[in-house]
This record gives structure tokens, sequence and C-alpha cells, in this order.
């Protein structure tokens, strides 16, 4: 979670895709944290991840995810998420 953040304040992306359950920072904190800095509050974020309960998909909307998609998932819905918000 750390490093993923710190590569994202790096690092010019058009989109990330962040698991919830990480290391040092949860997915929910990297998301929080770059929707709150003005450099990366930009970004679509995808969360996706296990954790599928109605209360995470609460939280992870709640701190800025643009999409969350629970594993396993659909490569071709991944795909669409990705294309709707490249075009977005």
């Amino acid at each position: 979670g750390i490093s993923g953040f710190e590569k994202a304040c790096n690092y010019d992306a058009d989109l990330i895709i962040c698991d919830v359950l990480m290391p040092g920072m949860t997915g929910f904190e990297v998301t929080k944290k770059l929707k709150t800095e003005f450099a990366t509050s930009h970004i679509p974020i995808i969360l996706l991840t296990a954790k599928d309960s109605l209360q995470d998909k609460e939280e992870g909307y709640e701190v800025g995810a643009d999409s969350y998609l629970t594993k396993p998932f659909s490569a071709s819905l991944l795909r669409s998420r990705i294309n709707n918000l490249l075009e977005s």
C-alpha cells in the first residue's frame, strides 16, 4: 500500500487498480489519500478486492473509489469499467 501510494504520487497514471487488503496501508487508505491530494485527485481508482460485504463497498465509495469490483471478477467487466472511466 505504501509503495503503491508513493508510485502513484510520482507517476502520472491514467487509472489505478488497487486491492484493499495490503500491508502497510489498505486500499481504502490509499484511495482516500490519493483523492485528497490535488496532484492525484483526478485519477480514476478501481478497487479490486475479495472484500465483498455491503459495508466494504460503501466504504470504498465513501473514500472516493470510482468503481468497486469483487474477486472473482470478470475480465470483460474490468475492461468495460476501465474503458468507461478513461472515456469520462
